[in-house]
């Protein structure tokens, strides 16, 4: 009997030193518990408030502004028709005495826009050897570091 006295004390001493489950489980239990408990409902919380705003955007928000956008389309489209009218009128009583100044003017707005564009690929085209010009730079300026790192320093064997 000693023989399973002393095996008992030794594994009861054994597990009391060596088994860490019971205290790591209860530090376990702990976290989640006040994990969950700092956490709460909120994001059951944010899903409801998420989901009332979909159901509300859904249901009043969105229709109202259809509504909105049908009655106003329709009179814009009465405006539209209305100045497209009085276009077509001015554009018969002076048709024939503007038609030459609107030709000049296009030509004119042609040649602006020619211009701008050709200012614009010159833009393009210095930003593009400035670029260059910086890239080799600094591929240079890499090479004689990684040529001088080599040289400074000495093989290890």
């Amino acid at each position: 009997m000693t023989a399973d006295h002393i095996f008992q004390d030794v594994s009861n001493l054994y597990s009391r030193v060596f088994d860490h489950r019971p205290v790591l489980q209860g530090n376990i239990n702990y976290f989640v518990k006040e994990f969950e408990e700092k956490r709460g409902d909120r994001e059951h919380t944010r899903l409801h408030q998420i989901d009332q705003t979909t159901n509300r955007l859904n249901n009043q928000t969105i229709p109202e502004i259809c509504n909105v956008l049908q009655d106003n389309f329709a009179n814009l489209n009465i405006q539209i028709s209305t100045a497209t009218e009085l276009i077509n009128k001015i554009a018969e009583k002076d048709g024939k005495v503007e038609k030459p100044l609107l030709v000049y003017q296009q030509q004119r707005r042609k040649e602006i826009w020619d211009e701008f564009m050709a200012t614009q690929k010159n833009k393009s085209d210095s930003a593009d050897k400035d670029y260059e010009r910086q890239v080799k730079l600094l591929q240079e300026h890499y090479t004689n570091l990684e040529s001088a790192l080599s040289s400074s320093v000495a093989p290890v064997l």
